[in-house]
């Protein structure tokens, strides 16, 4: 179904059924509805500023959370300078390293915005990146979420030559959480990010949350050739895991022993997900459910 644009702009370009259009008008004209960016920062000294900076050029966020979680490098003394300089800026401490999920899922509670939005704090928005998510959650209510296209940056060549590359590039895209734009009821629907002590060893987090997400609710995927998101490489990460496991096709020991244990917490993660939605009933979740592109109308 391709729905139509109420609030002006351009004519709207004839797509197949299941395609979203939108043309990008003043905020203004949108009415109250902003973003709260949440950035999970863990010894992110170097990158934090450039981070933050990226989301203040971005015209729909009126909020900058970031949640340190428990860094020993400056990341916490920096992110307090950044939020004495800037109102939107926020700084939030986390007294114990509790991992990503812990963090995003801090930051979220401390948002005040209907739309969230999450970026980690190596990466970046490249300018206008949330101009056409925002747009499209605030014209249509049957969506629930947007996922942001990724450029992945600084791989070292013994991944960015391999030929699935491009391949695992996509499916990183889908599944990690920092090019996610969601409403908060969703978010809290879902129970938030699980908080398995298992992801935090092996990835996997952000898969949950997705799977359950994708099971229940409608996703747009923002579909253009220019990414939104500037995704850099840094090695001992879990993308970079991941990179390993996909690419040169071999697993570390400690992951070889737990897979079916990191199998087993993510398929029981997703059937709870899938039992709250049902619970809160049908006026909750989506009647169409999964992935659909959208398109900016230029």
């Amino acid at each position: 179904m391709l729905y139509p644009l109420s609030y002006g702009g351009e004519a709207d370009i004839v797509r197949p059924s299941g395609f979203f259009v939108y043309s990008l008008v003043s905020i203004a004209v949108l009415g109250g509805l902003m973003i709260s960016t949440i950035i999970p920062c863990f010894n992110a000294v170097e990158t934090l500023e450039r981070a933050v900076n990226s989301c203040l050029i971005q015209s729909e966020v009126n909020e900058i959370i970031v949640v340190d979680d428990g860094s020993t490098d400056g990341s916490r003394e920096l992110a307090e300078r950044l939020s004495a300089s800037n109102a939107k800026v926020k700084a939030l401490r986390m007294t114990v390293n509790s991992g990503p999920a812990a963090a995003r899922n801090f930051g979220v509670l401390y948002g005040t915005c209907p739309i969230m939005s999450f970026l980690d704090a190596d990466d970046e928005y490249r300018e206008g990146a949330l101009s056409v998510a925002y747009a499209a959650l605030s014209e249509h209510n049957q969506l629930s979420a947007v996922k942001l296209p990724c450029e992945f940056v600084g791989c070292p060549d013994k991944y960015r030559q391999h030929e699935s590359f491009a391949e695992v590039c996509r499916t990183l895209g889908n599944t990690f959480a920092g090019n996610l734009v969601i409403r908060r009821e969703v978010l809290f629907a879902l129970g938030l990010f699980p908080q398995s002590p298992i992801y935090r060893q092996h990835g996997g987090e952000d898969a949950v949350l997705m799977l359950g997400l994708s099971q229940n609710f409608q996703i747009g995927v923002l579909e253009q050739e220019q990414a939104c998101v500037r995704v850099h490489f840094h090695a001992n990460s879990h993308s970079q895991l991941y990179f390993e496991r996909c690419i040169k096709q071999v697993d570390d020991p400690a992951f070889i022993d737990d897979k079916d244990e990191v199998w087993h917490h993510s398929m029981k993660d997703v059937n709870q997900v899938n039992g709250l939605i049902a619970l809160l009933g049908r006026n909750i979740s989506s009647s169409e459910k999964g992935f659909v592109p959208i398109w900016k109308n230029n």
